[in-house]
């Protein structure tokens, strides 16, 4: 290990052990409002929520889970030429102050192999990690369903 990755990892430490207000501050993720849609049946749904940064530095979210699900991943919808198109995307980063939406027709997270019969009123557990906050967890109430758009 060089002298500058010694140096790098005694100030990491320090800042980790002496001073964990330093992270905590710029790691003040919440999560609410979270509901999902998922068709009796249906091997996929969606989930959606209000994620805010509440700290003073940008976040990022790096990953998606949950256990009633063989997979969960943020997913966007765009409107190509009149052609609406899903397609994956690789983290959302959420500067200082901001609040982002997942919603129908938006930004969301897609659930893919959903395990069992989830009905209205069931819940899904959901792990979002997040590059400073690391992982949070939510309960997302499931919806009646409703017309397709996830």
């Amino acid at each position: 290990m060089g002298t500058l990755s010694v140096r790098a990892a005694v100030a990491a430490a320090f800042l980790t052990i002496i001073c964990p207000a330093a992270y905590a501050a710029d790691a003040n993720i919440t999560l609410q409002d979270a509901h999902a849609r998922i068709m009796p049946g249906a091997k996929v749904g969606a989930a959606y929520l209000l994620i805010t940064n509440a700290g003073k530095a940008p976040d990022r979210l790096v990953a998606v889970s949950t256990p009633v699900a063989g997979k969960a991943e943020l997913h966007s919808v765009t409107n190509d030429n009149g052609v609406m198109k899903m397609r994956p995307v690789d983290g959302l980063t959420l500067k200082p102050g901001e609040t982002v939406e997942l919603k129908p027709g938006g930004l969301h997270i897609m659930l893919m192999e959903v395990q069992g019969g989830l009905k209205p009123g069931d819940t899904v557990p959901l792990t979002l990690t997040f590059e400073k906050a690391g992982a949070k967890s939510v309960s997302a109430s499931v919806d009646k369903p409703a017309g397709h758009g996830h």
